[in-house]
């Protein structure tokens, strides 16, 4: 198979990498949030109850809504995003402010993850999805550049060795 190379492509239509950066990204947050349970709460974490795992997850998002701009605004991507090539700009290149970034991520946790809310957040996702698939710009993007460097397989196992750090 012929493995594509792409120079900055912008407004990159990859579904499935921008969404196994996303879900790497709220796994990070996910473990920073189980060490603050565990480390400094003393909480055991292995014995939470489903309502109290559903609560870790939105603590999470809300993570998510405080550390990604931060990521956005310094360096233009997230650490999954990093992994997969991918960096976010304003039209004319330079990075994001702050505002901008969170305006950008709350857009993301409503129209794409449905705010992850049990069963909207699976249609959010396919909604954001089929648009991806069709090459329809997500509306988060819509005055940002997407771009992607190359989409060798070799960050896949980055991927993997990232969930294997966690």
């Amino acid at each position: 198979m012929v493995e594509l190379v792409i120079e900055e492509q912008e407004h990159a239509y990859y579904p499935w990498r921008r969404y196994f950066a996303r879900i790497l990204d709220v796994a990070i947050y996910g473990t920073i949030w189980s060490a603050i349970l565990g480390l400094i709460f003393h909480v055991n974490i292995m014995n939470r109850s489903n309502l109290e795992q559903v609560f870790d997850t939105f603590i999470a998002i809300a993570m998510m809504l405080a550390i990604e701009p931060l990521f956005l605004q310094k360096s233009g991507t997230t650490p999954g995003k990093y992994i997969f090539g991918i960096r976010i700009t304003t039209k004319d290149g330079s990075k994001l402010s702050y505002f901008q970034a969170l305006q950008r991520t709350w857009e993301v946790i409503g129209a794409g993850m449905g705010y992850n809310i049990p069963v909207y957040n699976l249609v959010r996702l396919w909604k954001s999805y089929k648009s991806c698939s069709q090459n329809t710009m997500q509306p988060w993007n819509m005055y940002l550049i997407y771009k992607i460097k190359d989409t060798k397989k070799t960050r896949w196992i980055a991927l993997l060795a990232a969930y294997g750090v966690l």
